[in-house]
């Protein structure tokens, strides 16, 4: 009755056996994959050929110590990756945690702690129950992963202010702020990068804490990535300067404007504004002139951009107006453009038709007291000035005979010069505030000149030949001022009557200026900018009576 127990005991060591075999614990490492190239080395326990629980080894550094999933890869352990940081030293980061492999996504995730460490193994970052994920399309675990990214809204702890990989330097939060650590980051990762607004705390060393930063980012167009910074309003006093550079002299309005930052990377000053919260304020280097004020600012606030030339009067009485081109972008897309003046658009722009379709667009300024110079007042001048000139040139030619101007001759052409001068101006010059005050610019300065030349001494013909070419150019100066005048007071009647000024014509046309046009061929293309424009021709016909 006792024969069948050992064939039982044989069958069970046969079992015994077998299990073994399936689960095998070799003490030494043992190669895997070595088939395809890239090798891998695994010490541990193995079940069906695949690695269970142990250290797989990559040749890149990359290490994975504990448990295994069925299909070999991590599920609950510690992986440790290294990457070379932008001053070219090696930091390691660690996740503890769980992982979990998505075949369907061909994607490894993961869940736990983390740690990034420098080469002598200080603390550069750290936190709890942070998730991550990194893209991983082989279907065997024998490949390193590539760098995991955070995802998600997080919270941690960063000691360094930078901790991003050289190759990928929007990898993680840089803290532009110049003080050191450590700080509290909050943000949200997306696709591998932070996105939306950040949010970074000083951490004292009795645990209090106090926000110094916030960030915006966007990335949701490749081309028109938008980034700013700015110092929380209260927590500075002074202008910080980002790099290693000597930052040039601005000059603002305090009241206005609170500079932060000059960013010696890319030359730009950051500031911040009370009537425009959580927007940042960016003034260029190169729009400083020699006092330090600048002549065009740029604007950011979340997805949107604006930029304009600064109304420098306005200025300086507290105001941040545009005068000049401005344009609005929002997320990458152009919303508006259009000349502005004392803050006011004016001429032809362009803008969104019901939030969809660009379009030009006429923009009237109300109760406007411009004038339109008339063309009788331009022929006026320009005879008026012609007729002078001939007549100076002429005196000049008639009394110098000979290499050298006789002692009467002198004073004839002095008097004939005097009574050029002081001849009065054409009355229509009244009639246009800047005109009359040019032409008495001129007479004083030419009197000056005549006046205060030495007859006696320098009366040879190279001599009198200087005067006659001084007098002359002093002339056409003011008659080029006199047309720069009577251009710009064109101009600026046009845009205010929601036009264009074309010089050539002397005219208003309903067309958009030139800056305009150029923005819109940039952005459309010329067909578009074509048929834009006379689609705002023919509704402005129609509209007519």
């Amino acid at each position: 009755m006792n024969m069948p127990l050992p064939r039982l005991a044989a069958g069970l060591i046969v079992s015994l056996s077998l299990l073994s075999a399936c689960s095998m614990s070799p003490s030494e490492p043992q190669t895997l994959y070595a088939e395809s190239g890239q090798p891998v080395q695994f010490t541990g326990r193995m079940h069906s050929g695949l690695p269970a629980e142990g250290q797989l080894s990559f040749a890149n550094g990359s290490q994975f110590e504990g448990r295994f999933d069925r299909e070999g890869f991590p599920a609950k352990g510690r992986l440790t990756q290294h990457y070379v940081d932008a001053e070219g030293e090696t930091l390691t980061l660690i996740l503890e945690g769980r992982f979990k492999h998505r075949g369907s996504s061909q994607r490894l995730e993961f869940k736990g702690d983390f740690q990034i460490s420098d080469s002598e193994g200080r603390l550069l970052a750290e936190g709890r129950e942070s998730v991550w994920g990194s893209d991983y399309r082989s279907p065997l675990f024998r490949l390193p992963p590539a760098l995991f990214a955070l995802d998600g809204q997080r919270r941690y702890r960063q000691y360094r202010r930078d901790i991003s990989p050289a190759s990928d330097p929007r990898r993680f939060l840089t803290v532009h702020r110049p003080m050191s650590g450590p700080f509290i980051v909050n943000a949200r990762y997306e696709e591998g990068l932070p996105r939306g607004v950040a949010k970074v705390s000083a951490e004292l060393s009795d645990g209090a804490r106090y926000v110094v930063e916030r960030q915006y980012f966007n990335y949701q167009l490749p081309n028109q990535r938008n980034h700013y910074y700015y110092f929380e309003p209260g927590s500075y006093e002074r202008v910080s300067v980002i790099g290693e550079c000597e930052a040039p002299n601005i000059t603002v309005p305090r009241e206005l404007i609170s500079v932060y930052a000059y960013d010696c990377d890319d030359g730009n000053f950051y500031a911040l504004s009370e009537s425009m919260p959580a927007s940042v304020l960016s003034i260029a280097a190169e729009q400083l002139d020699n006092s330090g004020r600048f002549h065009q600012i740029r604007i950011l606030h979340h997805g949107n951009t604006s930029e304009f030339e600064v109304d420098a009067e306005a200025l300086l009485r507290g105001e941040l107006l545009a005068d000049g081109l401005y344009t609005e972008w929002h997320y990458g897309q152009l919303h508006a453009a259009y000349m502005a003046s004392h803050g006011q658009p004016v001429g032809v722009g362009m803008a969104l038709a019901h939030h969809t379709e660009s379009v030009f667009v006429s923009h009237r300024l109300e109760n406007s007291q411009t004038e339109f110079p008339s063309t009788s007042l331009i022929e006026t001048l320009k005879v008026s000035a012609t007729e002078r000139q001939q007549a100076m040139h002429q005196d000049f030619a008639r009394l110098m005979v000979g290499s050298r101007l006789s002692e009467r001759r002198a004073e004839q052409l002095k008097a004939a010069l005097e009574a050029h001068i002081a001849a009065p101006a054409p009355s229509m010059m009244a009639d246009y505030l800047g005109l009359m005050s040019l032409y008495q610019q001129w007479q004083t300065e030419a009197a000056t000149m005549v006046d205060n030349w030495p007859w006696q001494s320098r009366r040879n013909a190279a001599d009198i030949a200087r005067l006659r070419d001084a007098l002359l150019g002093k002339l056409a100066m003011y008659r080029e001022r006199q047309e720069s005048l009577l251009n710009d007071a064109a101009r600026q009647h046009c845009l205010a009557s929601g036009q264009r000024f074309d010089a050539l014509r002397w005219e208003c046309r309903l067309e958009p200026e030139a800056a305009i046009f150029e923005l819109c061929q940039h952005t459309y293309g010329i067909n578009r900018c074509e048929a834009m424009q006379t689609a705002l021709q023919a509704s402005a016909a129609g509209q007519q009576p």
